[in-house]
């Protein structure tokens, strides 16, 4: 139940690729943070120096509670995240 997006919990009847966005976001923003998300998206940099302010507002898209303001894609929030690494990250498909 922890990692289910805003719409599986009840909040929409609308469920599609876009809960699994936001899904991996809160597992990401775990890892980084050490910790769990709080009642809102404090931002990761401020807990962890070593993250890039960009990955904040990539979570923070991520993990809105709104569908439509996340990303559109899994492709879109991973090429988001590949500018602030140096790791070449696969295309999600």
């Amino acid at each position: 139940m922890k990692y289910l997006s805003p719409e599986q919990k009840g909040q929409s009847e609308e469920l599609g690729p876009l809960s699994d966005v936001y899904s991996l976001a809160l597992v990401l923003y775990e890892m980084l943070s050490g910790g769990e998300l709080p009642g809102g998206v404090t931002p990761v940099s401020e807990v962890n120096p070593f993250v890039a302010k960009g990955i904040d507002r990539a979570l923070a898209k991520a993990l809105s509670w709104r569908v439509e303001k996340r990303y559109v894609s899994m492709d879109e929030f991973i090429a988001d995240l590949s500018h602030f690494s140096s790791l070449r990250l696969p295309s999600w498909r």
